[in-house]
């Protein structure tokens, strides 16, 4: 369709009549029955992972499109097949053949590696023949050899190729054991002698046990016999493991107990029998400066510097041992006097002794006419008290402490001064508040003078202080040399006022006093104007220990406490009275005691 007729166009079916004219100019009627036979036209979808397609009309497409063939059909109609080609490409698959692995070692095939680089959402399968029709049965564990992996993806499409599995050789390994060694020695695993024999360019690493996990700290020197592992690399990675054995013999037992120490300056035997009692018998004993008994003690005999030295112990054969002695000297102890010391007459010098050594320590020394000890000493300053009577000079004689004795001597020298005596001036009377000149003796224009209390006086440090004052006073003076030895003396000024009737009441303790039985100034009591009673008189040292104590007017303290005179030192006192105009008195002070 379209169909033509006698110059008429018909598109459709149907009867059709044609009016014509004959030759001979007759009218005619031409009728046309119009049958249209139904052509047949089809269409299909083909997908192909091939490289070609044979289309209906027997031509090939090798593109994908769409194709139509013609045909005629069994009324003479024309009909079409139109072909949709699609050509599916083959996945792509790449093949990375693996590492050769050792001869005891497998390989797995399904291992990503190996297609890495493969088109994404294939599916793998492993095949023993390239037709992909052996499967085989464990690819994740194979030998060498040539095997088949076939690719197949989503589309249905596939590929195969081979991938080849190769081994590499292991290395030969042969182990010799180490010649036996002795304890006290060590083997070197690492010596070529014990891989000899083996392939060339191995590589060794040792180890304490058979699966090469703990590695030996120290493969140079094994020092414990066993069973020990080498294992050899060789340049594929291959490897394997071998025992060597290690045989260490006994080594003679030694003891050795080092020797006392000794004092410096002495020699210490170290061959004597004792230090190496309780070892083995019949052992071959040197004596050495270094451990490893190359540098020989000259003589072992009489070892004069500490340190360590060592024994070599030689049984029969050639084992040994060699053991560590340790030489100790002490050091001589020492006893040295710090200084000379000048003290006044009756005085105490105090010598400091200082010592050095181990506790603890006994000194003996001298004054020259005697000796004494001093033991067990526990401290390394030691303070020495005496009381010579004239310079006298000590000396350290020797000297001992836990260890040693040393005779070296030490001298300290107390110079004394002898001091002059106190004495009371005649007694000086005058009116209240009526000027007087009082006077010191003149021991030397080196001296110097304190007067006390200091009540009444223009002046207390010189020599001739004024007295104006309106009570009866008593006066301490002191008067001190250069060297210190002081000398006081005492000068009581009364008031003379007999028309006065009032009464003056006053209490007052000297500043020092010098109780060495002189006569003059030997008690500290209080000096008393109008008192009628004495509650409590009461002297402390410096600790607070009570030392004295009176209610007694005119009575006082000796400096003797318990018996044992007393040393110079300051004294704090209290006191307590009652005048005669019943008035209480209270006072504290301090005064020193001088020898």
């Amino acid at each position: 369709m379209p169909y033509t007729w006698n110059g008429q166009t018909i598109t459709v079916a149907g009867t059709y009549t044609a009016h014509l004219t004959s030759v001979g100019g007759c009218d005619s009627i031409a009728t046309l029955a119009l049958v249209v036979n139904a052509s047949i036209n089809t269409s299909q979808n083909v997908s192909t992972c091939q490289t070609s397609v044979v289309l209906p009309d027997g031509s090939i497409a090798t593109s994908s499109g769409v194709y139509k063939s013609m045909f005629k059909n069994s009324a003479g109609c024309d009909s079409i097949v139109t072909t949709t080609v699609t050509f599916v490409p083959s996945p792509d698959l790449v093949i990375n053949n693996p590492v050769a692995t050792c001869a005891s070692a497998t390989t797995d095939l399904t291992s990503a590696s190996i297609t890495a680089g493969s088109s994404q959402g294939l599916a793998f399968t492993y095949w023993q023949d390239s037709a992909a029709t052996i499967p085989l049965v464990n690819p994740a564990n194979v030998g060498s050899g040539t095997y088949y992996i076939k690719a197949t993806s989503s589309g249905g499409c596939f590929v195969i190729k081979p991938v080849i599995v190769t081994q590499a050789l292991q290395p030969a390994l042969v182990i010799t054991n180490p010649p036996t060694t002795c304890v006290g020695s060590t083997v070197d695993l690492t010596d070529k002698t014990v891989t000899a024999g083996s392939s060339a360019g191995l590589t060794y690493t040792y180890w304490a046990d058979a699966a090469a996990q703990n590695k030996l700290a120290n493969a140079r020197a094994v020092s414990v016999a066993g069973t020990y592992y080498i294992k050899a690399t060789n340049a594929a990675g291959c490897s394997l493991v071998l025992p060597v054995k290690v045989t260490i013999t006994s080594s003679p037992s030694i003891v050795v107990t080092n020797p006392a120490s000794a004092c410096m300056g002495s020699k210490v035997d170290l061959t004597a029998a004792y230090i190496t009692g309780g070892s083995d018998p019949g052992l071959d004993y040197s004596y050495w400066q270094d451990r490893l008994a190359t540098l020989p003690i000259a003589d072992p005999g009489a070892v004069s510097s500490p340190g360590t030295y060592y024994i070599k112990a030689k049984a029969q054969g050639s084992c040994f041992t060699i053991m560590p002695v340790e030489v100790a000297f002490n050091q001589a102890p020492t006893a040295v006097f710090n200084g000379d010391q000048s003290i006044c007459q009756n005085a105490n010098a105090q010598l400091t002794i200082s010592l050095t050594g181990n506790v603890p320590w006994n000194i003996t020394y001298t004054d020259g006419a005697n000796t004494y000890t001093i033991k067990n000493i526990t401290t390394p300053s030691y303070t020495l008290t005496v009381s010579p009577a004239i310079t006298t000079t000590f000396t350290i004689l020797s000297v001992s402490d836990a260890a040693c004795s040393n005779a070296t001597p030490s001298s300290a020298t107390v110079t004394v001064t002898p001091g002059v005596p106190g004495v009371r001036y005649p007694t000086v009377s005058t009116y209240a508040f009526e000027p007087v000149q009082l006077s010191a003796r003149n021991l030397g224009s080196e001296y110097s003078y304190n007067w006390a209390p200091p009540a009444g006086l223009d002046f207390t440090t010189i020599r001739n202080p004024m007295f104006n004052y309106g009570l009866s006073t008593q006066y301490y003076v002191t008067l001190t040399p250069p060297s210190g030895c002081v000398t006081v003396d005492t000068v009581l000024v009364t008031i003379k006022n007999p028309q006065d009737t009032g009464l003056v009441v006053g209490l007052w303790v000297p500043k020092a006093w010098t109780p060495n039985n002189d006569g003059m100034n030997d008690i500290l009591y209080p000096i008393t104007i109008h008192i009628r009673q004495i509650v409590y008189f009461r002297v402390f040292d410096r600790w607070g220990q009570l030392m004295y104590e009176t209610n007694v007017l005119g009575q006082g303290w000796n400096g003797v406490y318990k018996g044992r005179p007393q040393v110079s030192d300051v004294y704090t006192w209290t006191v307590e009275a009652i005048g005669d105009d019943n008035s209480v008195i209270r006072k504290a002070g301090n005064s020193i005691l001088l020898r």
